[in-house]
């Protein structure tokens, strides 16, 4: 089972079995937040009943005094517009018996005092009241003013002693609640922290560990449970993580092997072409001379036959050697120690040329060959002389593979930077199954093996010499297994690209 699925599958079958757990670990949350919130409630209302207490006081001392002042109003006035000095100071003492009113002073509008009793405190909370004293002499008449000044400090200290009560009674509720607030979350948040302290061992690679609270019916427990299966899951990618390496490096180790046995083996093959090359250049140049001596008639008198057969053995001598002389420049390729003298080269004159020498042979055997130019200058820089033989092997290639009255295009054209070399026949095509294969030199079509030997190395010659000179060499075939059923021509198109330069200058 891989590791997302026993998650994903096995964990809520778990669920299943057992009873959903109630939000316990949520509602204990809750509930201390609930508590902090009733005990700031109850905080707030015992601050604002003690502050609405001291209004109501203070509201009955104005009102007691105001009820006073305008008892004794009415005499006042009247005393005063009399000048009935006796009156006026009975009704201060009157005044001043109440025992929250600190000072009760009679006045003229001007502010001059006409009696006052008690006196003022400095730093004591007060209360000041004023009220007209108003006379009824044809129209209401200012004579004066009551002055009344009420001590307030035993209601300011009442207050302040009640909230003194309160804060007391509410920091003690508060710090026993607080107490239990950190007590309950003590208790709360201990499974927590041990899960967090395994969830780091197993993010540290201990995956053997026990994870505790997996016998838990609620919140933690199934996180528990959880870890279990990660647990389980990763010890499972642990272990398959272990054998991936293990498989990727015992790979990596064989492919390496094959490379080195690759190189090693194309080494020996390099090794054993020039050594083929050597070994048979000698016998053949034996060969060739010992068949030249015959054709000549130093060894006798040769009957017409006979020198027809000398003449078939000299031209399989010259292939053989144009073989030799293929497999030695293709180790030397390989074994990069092709030397190349580069020089400016004009393809056209080139191509040209080489065409008008391989038309003559395409002639004796009935075939046609054209060459066509979309340009009037093709330089390169290449080396000239294997530039001619890379023409020689397409030629040489196109007019061996087509058949009797077959038609041979060579055209040269500037396609951007490069100069394009297309050689062109309408032979059988190049089947399907030899053409990954056909520049490697093992390749070669069951219609040409009579005749076209060494063919195959000669077109790995030519793509190897001409990539050294910065070009490349491609084809395009269709073959006569595609056309039997079609009307598609057969045949095939080797291209042969170089980069292009401008003619250089002539010298003086």
């Amino acid at each position: 089972m891989l590791p997302d699925q026993s998650i994903t599958e096995e964990l809520p079958k778990d669920r299943k079995q057992k009873r959903q757990p109630h939000s316990a670990y949520l509602r204990r949350r809750l509930m201390t937040l609930t508590s902090i919130i009733i005990v700031s409630m109850f905080a707030l209302e015992a601050a604002v009943t003690a502050w609405y207490d001291y209004r109501a006081q203070l509201a009955n001392l104005e009102k007691e005094a105001y009820l006073l002042a305008d008892a004794q109003r009415s005499v006042l006035a009247a005393a005063v517009w009399n000048f009935d000095f006796d009156i006026i100071n009975n009704a201060v003492n009157n005044l001043f018996s109440m025992p929250e009113i600190m000072q009760v002073a009679i006045r003229y509008p001007d502010g001059e005092v006409i009696a006052s009793a008690g006196k003022l405190s400095d730093g004591a909370a007060q209360m000041r009241i004023t009220r007209p004293l108003l006379w009824d002499q044809g129209g209401e008449k200012e004579i004066g003013t009551l002055n009344v000044v009420i001590d307030i400090s035993q209601v300011e200290s009442s207050m302040l002693v009640k909230l003194t009560e309160r804060s007391v009674t509410l920091s003690a509720t508060l710090f026993i609640c607080l107490a239990a607030i950190y007590l309950a979350c003590r208790w709360m948040t201990q499974p927590l922290e041990e899960l967090t302290a395994a969830i780091t061992r197993l993010a540290d690679g201990d995956l053997e560990q026990r994870i505790p609270h997996t016998q838990r019916n609620d919140e933690i427990g199934n996180v528990a449970r959880a870890l279990v299966k990660f647990s389980e899951n990763s010890r499972l990618l642990y272990d398959l993580q272990n054998s991936l390496t293990f498989n990727v490096a015992e790979k990596t180790r064989q492919l390496k092997q094959v490379r080195e046995d690759s190189a090693h083996d194309n080494t020996v093959r390099a090794r054993l072409l020039a050594m083929v090359s050597q070994e048979i250049r000698s016998p053949m140049t034996a060969i060739q001379g010992a068949v030249m001596l015959c054709k000549n008639g130093l060894t006798g008198e040769i009957q017409e036959k006979t020198l027809h057969m000398l003449h078939v053995a000299e031209r399989n001598c010259e292939r053989m050697q144009k073989l030799i002389e293929v497999l030695f420049d293709i180790y030397q390729i390989q074994n990069h120690s092709l030397v190349l003298t580069l020089s400016p080269v004009n393809l056209l004159k080139l191509a040209r040329t080489q065409t008008e020498i391989w038309r003559n042979k395409a002639y004796q055997t009935s075939k046609n060959l054209h060459f066509e130019s979309g340009v009037a200058e093709a330089w390169v820089r290449g080396d000239e002389k294997r530039l001619q033989q890379i023409i020689d092997i397409l030629l040489s290639n196109a007019v061996r593979h087509s058949g009797k009255g077959g038609e041979i295009s060579v055209h040269l054209r500037r396609e951007g930077a490069l100069i394009s070399l297309s050689v062109s026949d309408n032979g059988p095509g190049i089947p399907k199954k030899i053409r990954p294969y056909l520049f490697e030199g093992l390749a070669r079509s069951d219609e040409a093996c009579s005749d076209s030997l060494g063919s195959g190395f000669s077109l790995t010659l030519a793509k190897g010499l001409v990539e050294l000179q910065g070009g490349q060499i491609y084809f395009e075939s269709i073959a006569k297994e595609i056309s039997s059923n079609s009307t598609l021509p057969t045949g095939a198109t080797f291209y042969l690209e170089l980069p292009y330069i401008p003619a250089p200058e002539a010298a003086d």
